[in-house]
Protein backbone atom coordinates (compact mmCIF):
# COMPACT_ATOMS: atom_id res chain seq x y z
CA UNK A 1 0.00 0.00 0.00
CA UNK A 2 2.88 2.38 -0.55
CA UNK A 3 2.72 5.14 -3.12
CA UNK A 4 6.34 4.47 -3.95
CA UNK A 5 8.78 7.27 -4.51
CA UNK A 6 6.17 9.93 -5.31
CA UNK A 7 6.10 11.19 -1.72
CA UNK A 8 8.63 13.75 -0.55
CA UNK A 9 9.20 14.38 3.14
CA UNK A 10 11.19 17.30 4.49
CA UNK A 11 13.25 15.84 7.28
CA UNK A 12 16.56 17.61 6.75
CA UNK A 13 17.35 21.16 5.80
CA UNK A 14 19.29 21.91 2.65
CA UNK A 15 20.24 25.34 1.31
CA UNK A 16 16.85 26.11 -0.24
CA UNK A 17 14.92 24.95 2.81
CA UNK A 18 17.21 26.93 5.10
CA UNK A 19 16.11 30.27 3.62
CA UNK A 20 12.43 29.35 4.03
CA UNK A 21 13.01 28.28 7.63
CA UNK A 22 14.97 31.47 8.26
CA UNK A 23 11.94 33.43 7.03
CA UNK A 24 9.71 31.39 9.37
CA UNK A 25 12.04 32.15 12.29
CA UNK A 26 11.83 35.85 11.49
CA UNK A 27 8.02 35.71 11.43
CA UNK A 28 7.95 33.81 14.74
CA UNK A 29 10.16 36.49 16.26
CA UNK A 30 8.56 39.62 14.80
CA UNK A 31 4.83 38.83 14.48
CA UNK A 32 3.16 39.58 17.80
CA UNK A 33 0.16 37.31 17.14
CA UNK A 34 2.41 34.39 16.16
CA UNK A 35 4.58 34.91 19.23
CA UNK A 36 1.62 35.08 21.60
CA UNK A 37 -0.15 32.12 19.98
CA UNK A 38 2.98 29.97 20.25
CA UNK A 39 3.38 30.87 23.94
CA UNK A 40 -0.29 30.18 24.68
CA UNK A 41 -0.20 26.92 22.73
CA UNK A 42 2.85 25.74 24.67
CA UNK A 43 1.22 26.58 28.00
CA UNK A 44 -2.07 24.88 27.05
CA UNK A 45 -0.21 21.78 25.83
CA UNK A 46 1.78 21.66 29.06
CA UNK A 47 -1.27 22.05 31.29
CA UNK A 48 -3.49 19.74 29.23
CA UNK A 49 -0.88 16.98 29.38
CA UNK A 50 -3.12 14.46 27.63
CA UNK A 51 -5.97 15.05 30.07
CA UNK A 52 -8.05 17.69 28.30
CA UNK A 53 -10.26 17.00 25.30
CA UNK A 54 -10.19 19.22 22.21
CA UNK A 55 -13.05 21.37 23.49
CA UNK A 56 -11.29 22.08 26.77
CA UNK A 57 -8.09 22.96 24.92
CA UNK A 58 -9.92 25.41 22.65
CA UNK A 59 -11.66 27.06 25.61
CA UNK A 60 -8.38 27.46 27.48
CA UNK A 61 -6.54 28.68 24.37
CA UNK A 62 -9.24 31.32 23.79
CA UNK A 63 -9.07 32.46 27.43
CA UNK A 64 -5.30 32.77 27.40
CA UNK A 65 -5.36 34.61 24.08
CA UNK A 66 -7.78 37.12 25.63
CA UNK A 67 -10.64 36.42 23.23
CA UNK A 68 -14.09 37.70 24.14
CA UNK A 69 -16.16 36.85 21.04
CA UNK A 70 -15.98 33.43 19.40
CA UNK A 71 -17.66 32.34 16.21
CA UNK A 72 -18.73 28.80 15.41
CA UNK A 73 -19.11 27.85 11.75
CA UNK A 74 -21.02 24.59 11.82
CA UNK A 75 -22.67 22.06 9.57
CA UNK A 76 -26.42 21.94 10.11
CA UNK A 77 -26.03 18.16 10.54
CA UNK A 78 -23.97 18.83 13.69
CA UNK A 79 -26.16 21.59 15.09
CA UNK A 80 -26.85 19.75 18.36
CA UNK A 81 -23.16 19.18 19.01
CA UNK A 82 -22.32 22.77 18.01
CA UNK A 83 -24.99 24.01 20.44
CA UNK A 84 -23.44 22.03 23.30
CA UNK A 85 -20.04 23.56 22.53
CA UNK A 86 -21.55 27.05 22.20
CA UNK A 87 -23.21 26.63 25.61
CA UNK A 88 -19.89 25.47 27.07
CA UNK A 89 -18.14 28.53 25.65
CA UNK A 90 -20.86 30.81 27.02
CA UNK A 91 -20.50 29.21 30.46
CA UNK A 92 -16.89 30.47 30.42
CA UNK A 93 -18.03 34.02 29.69
CA UNK A 94 -17.49 34.14 25.93
CA UNK A 95 -19.93 35.85 23.61
CA UNK A 96 -20.70 33.23 20.97
CA UNK A 97 -21.98 33.70 17.45
CA UNK A 98 -22.93 30.51 15.61
CA UNK A 99 -23.69 30.35 11.90
CA UNK A 100 -25.03 27.22 10.21
CA UNK A 101 -23.84 26.19 6.77
CA UNK A 102 -27.42 26.49 5.54
CA UNK A 103 -27.54 30.25 6.10
CA UNK A 104 -29.13 31.70 2.93
CA UNK A 105 -29.13 28.38 1.09
CA UNK A 106 -27.31 25.07 1.27
CA UNK A 107 -23.63 24.90 2.20
CA UNK A 108 -22.87 28.61 2.23
CA UNK A 109 -19.47 28.61 3.93
CA UNK A 110 -18.50 31.93 2.33
CA UNK A 111 -21.63 33.44 3.88
CA UNK A 112 -20.71 31.90 7.23
CA UNK A 113 -17.27 33.52 7.10
CA UNK A 114 -18.60 36.92 6.05
CA UNK A 115 -21.26 36.92 8.79
CA UNK A 116 -18.67 36.03 11.43
CA UNK A 117 -16.37 38.74 10.03
CA UNK A 118 -19.23 41.21 10.40
CA UNK A 119 -19.77 40.02 13.99
CA UNK A 120 -16.09 40.88 14.67
CA UNK A 121 -15.28 37.49 16.13
CA UNK A 122 -11.76 37.20 17.52
CA UNK A 123 -11.54 33.45 17.04
CA UNK A 124 -13.60 31.10 14.90
CA UNK A 125 -14.16 27.41 15.53
CA UNK A 126 -14.72 25.18 12.53
CA UNK A 127 -17.31 22.53 13.28
CA UNK A 128 -17.95 19.78 10.75
CA UNK A 129 -18.14 21.59 7.42
CA UNK A 130 -17.97 19.51 4.23
CA UNK A 131 -14.64 18.94 2.53
CA UNK A 132 -14.11 21.95 0.29
CA UNK A 133 -16.61 24.11 2.14
CA UNK A 134 -14.22 24.18 5.09
CA UNK A 135 -11.52 25.41 2.70
CA UNK A 136 -13.75 28.26 1.51
CA UNK A 137 -14.55 29.24 5.08
CA UNK A 138 -10.83 29.32 5.92
CA UNK A 139 -10.16 31.45 2.84
CA UNK A 140 -12.71 34.13 3.74
CA UNK A 141 -12.62 34.20 7.55
CA UNK A 142 -10.75 37.18 8.92
CA UNK A 143 -10.32 35.90 12.49
CA UNK A 144 -8.01 32.96 13.21
CA UNK A 145 -9.71 29.56 12.87
CA UNK A 146 -9.34 26.50 15.08
CA UNK A 147 -10.84 23.25 13.80
CA UNK A 148 -12.94 21.37 16.34
CA UNK A 149 -14.44 18.66 14.17
CA UNK A 150 -14.28 17.69 10.54
CA UNK A 151 -17.10 15.93 8.78
CA UNK A 152 -16.60 12.22 8.14
CA UNK A 153 -19.87 10.34 7.91
CA UNK A 154 -18.16 6.93 7.77
CA UNK A 155 -16.00 7.28 10.88
CA UNK A 156 -18.35 9.35 13.05
CA UNK A 157 -16.31 12.51 12.38
CA UNK A 158 -12.99 10.89 13.25
CA UNK A 159 -11.08 10.86 9.94
CA UNK A 160 -7.88 9.58 11.54
CA UNK A 161 -9.71 6.29 12.11
CA UNK A 162 -9.40 5.64 8.37
CA UNK A 163 -5.62 5.66 8.82
CA UNK A 164 -5.56 3.36 11.82
CA UNK A 165 -8.27 0.85 10.89
CA UNK A 166 -7.02 -1.64 8.32
CA UNK A 167 -10.44 -1.99 6.66
CA UNK A 168 -10.73 1.76 6.10
CA UNK A 169 -7.06 2.31 5.28
CA UNK A 170 -7.29 0.01 2.26
CA UNK A 171 -9.94 2.29 0.76
CA UNK A 172 -7.48 5.21 0.59
CA UNK A 173 -5.12 3.57 -1.88
CA UNK A 174 -5.49 3.21 -5.63
CA UNK A 175 -5.68 -0.40 -6.77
Amino acid sequence: MSAGNNVEWTVTVDGADASVLQQAAQIRQEDEFVRKSREVTASVNKDASGQWNRGQEIIEYAKRMGCKTIGIAFCAGLKDEARVFADALASHGFAVRGVACSVDGPCNSVGQALLLNEAKTELNVLFGLCTGHDLLFLRYAEAPVLPFAVKDKVTCHNPVAALTCNYQRKRLFAN
